[in-house]
């Protein structure tokens, strides 16, 4: 018979492979995702039904997730669970035998070859041994040990094997049930890392009082294939006390190892957010933390939303103080990637110009300021008229689809307000200066003399716009607050620095024509060491 190609062989051994492995697969459980419930730190909650699909009283299941500690439940449909057990079990697997000839030569032992060597010797017989790269050959002629590096190619007379049996050890799944029914049903559930969903917003500005926002989730999934499933996108905090350890169901560790992690917990991040950041947020850690960003936390102030109306893609509703959107029958494999509409809307808006000035002192003592210019942001001002809360995420800001600026969104409540940074407003101009009127002598505390400085301020305001403005001024003040021009609010904060002078957040709500000039005069008293 004439020696095959090794081309022809390769093809030819798949072929009868495949034909064998066709005949010989197990039944295996039928194992379909229900529900998953994908959060944004970087985590899912997975619930699945397993079909035996076979008249036997144990199903294995094989590919294990990795399920967090205490999350990893099953209950069967109709109570005939009898245990569920975790074992390790060593099993023959056909792995290639790559590309070098040492390799390749031991998967045929006992087969007859022909080797070329460089030198163009040729040497016939039937491998009996490899061992390193040495081969033996026994022929007519006696033993031939030959050093497989020096082999130039290698001719056999039948199809070679192209696989080697190698032994593998994994972790299964062994479900057993109290007899065998082939209609049994079990639903398991757990939470698992490396499924997560980014919330991004497009606001496009339609006129000067209505805005159309849109929130789409870009949803990354490392975790596992979802087929048919329905899947959950959730806003809130989710709180997973044991998130940072695996179930012991579907790891190897031993039991002191495992108790003394449970005990011994010394990482502020848990699990999930380890194991996510290089998949949800790491891109964005250098610019903000992933809870500014909203990627693991929003914030906690409950949701009073009633259930979805109105402009939607998906369905939604609130589950004490989480919000869902629901995607029906959804499908994604592993490594795959999804951009999604949730919901378009219609929003009420206005313009808003802010400008915040430094200090007014430090706790070491007064310091006098100079008139000096100050940056003045315009912002949009949304408010959500949606039923839905706003989770916090990116918002690119459009008009007439030209770019106008990208900021954050921070979390807003139904019927609250979201502020959206646009750009520096050059053309409105707002400087600020102080005097010292008077110094008079103070009180004596712990030993300590001070005197009362009284401090007159002044901002001056001009607005170079051709429309009129609102200008939100705001200034941290410490000291005590006496009078001003225009009137102010303040949110008094407390003093935690045993210092005399209380915190004062203060601000001016001062509108602006065309071209108009003002300016805002106020006092206040400050205490200071007196040296």
């Amino acid at each position: 018979m004439k020696a095959l190609s090794f081309a022809l062989a390769a093809s030819l051994l798949m072929f009868n492979t495949l034909d064998i492995l066709a005949q010989t697969k197990e039944t295996k459980p039928i194992v379909k995702n229900q529900k998953v419930s994908v959060f944004k730190n970087g985590s899912g909650f997975f619930v699945k039904t397993v079909e035996p699909g076979m008249a036997e009283k144990t199903a294995t299941i094989s590919d294990l997730p990795q399920a967090a500690m205490g999350t990893f439940w099953f209950a069967a449909l109709d109570n005939s669970m009898k245990s569920v057990k975790s074992l390790n079990k060593t099993s023959d697997v056909e792995m290639p035998v790559g590309g070098k000839w040492p390799s390749m030569i031991s998967a045929n032992v006992g087969k007859n070859i022909k080797v070329t060597l460089h030198d163009n010797t040729n040497y016939e017989g039937k491998i009996e041994q490899v061992m390193d790269d040495i081969v033996y050959l026994s022929s007519a002629q006696g033993w031939l040990a030959i050093n497989a590096s020096n082999c130039k190619h290698v001719s056999f007379s039948v199809a070679p094997k192209l696989t080697s049996t190698v032994q593998n050890t994994t972790r299964v799944l062994e479900i057993e049930f109290e007899k065998a029914n082939s209609k049994q049903q079990v639903e398991m559930m757990y939470l698992q890392s490396n499924i997560s969903w980014l919330p991004m917003y497009r606001v496009t500005l339609l006129d000067e009082s209505r805005a159309k926002i849109n929130l789409s989730a870009n949803l990354v999934n490392d975790a596992e294939d979802l087929v048919n499933a329905d899947v959950n996108l959730v806003v809130g905090v989710p709180n997973f006390s044991h998130s940072s350890h695996l179930s012991p169901l579907v790891t190897s560790r031993d039991a002191v190892s495992t108790l003394y992690d449970l005990t011994n917990a010394s990482s502020s991040l848990n699990f999930y957010e380890r194991r996510a950041a290089p998949i949800v947020a790491q891109s964005f850690s250098n610019a903000v933390t992933s809870t500014d960003m909203g990627y693991a936390n929003d914030e906690a102030d409950g949701y009073a939303v009633s259930d979805v109306v109105g402009n939607s893609n998906t369905e939604g509703d609130t589950q004490e103080d989480l919000f869902f959107y629901r995607l029906d029958k959804f499908s994604l494999p592993k490594g795959g990637r999804a951009h999604l509409t949730l919901f378009e809307a219609e929003v009420p808006y206005k313009h808003v110009y802010e400008v915040s000035l430094p200090y007014s002192a430090h706790t070491a003592g007064f310091r006098y300021q100079e008139s000096q210019p100050n940056r003045v942001w315009h912002s949009i001002e949304l408010q959500n008229k949606t039923n839905y809360p706003w989770t916090t995420a990116p918002a690119l800001v459009l008009k007439n689809n030209d770019p106008l600026s990208q900021d954050v969104s921070k979390y807003t409540a139904k019927n609250g307000r979201s502020l959206i940074k646009l750009t520096v407003a050059p053309d409105i101009s707002v400087k600020d200066n102080e005097e010292q009127l008077s110094q008079e002598a103070g009180p004596k505390v712990r030993g300590k003399s001070y005197d009362v400085l009284t401090i007159e301020a002044s901002i001056d305001l001009k607005n170079n716009k051709d429309k009129a403005v609102e200008l939100d001024i705001a200034r941290t003040i410490m000291g005590a607050l006496k009078s001003s021009s225009t009137d102010w609010k303040n949110n008094k904060k407390p003093n935690t620095n045993e210092t005399l002078n209380p915190y004062n957040n203060v601000n001016w709500l001062v509108k602006l024509e065309p071209g108009e000039e003002k300016k805002i005069t106020y006092q206040y008293q400050v205490y200071v060491r007196n040296k």
